[in-house]
């Protein structure tokens, strides 16, 4: 894989967030953490 520098953690689906309630963010936060690995990249970091 290139290096092109550190994934950061965003939403997976990339809602208008406002309209989430906060599980329903958590949710898209936790889903981007878990395909980023599995796609081979190092885990994303907290904002």
């Amino acid at each position: 894989m290139k290096e092109v520098g550190v994934a950061q953690n965003h939403s997976y689906t990339h809602p208008h967030l406002a309209n989430y309630s906060y599980q329903q963010i958590i949710n898209e936060l936790s889903r981007t953490n878990q395909v980023i690995p599995n796609a081979g990249a190092p885990a994303p970091t907290p904002l």
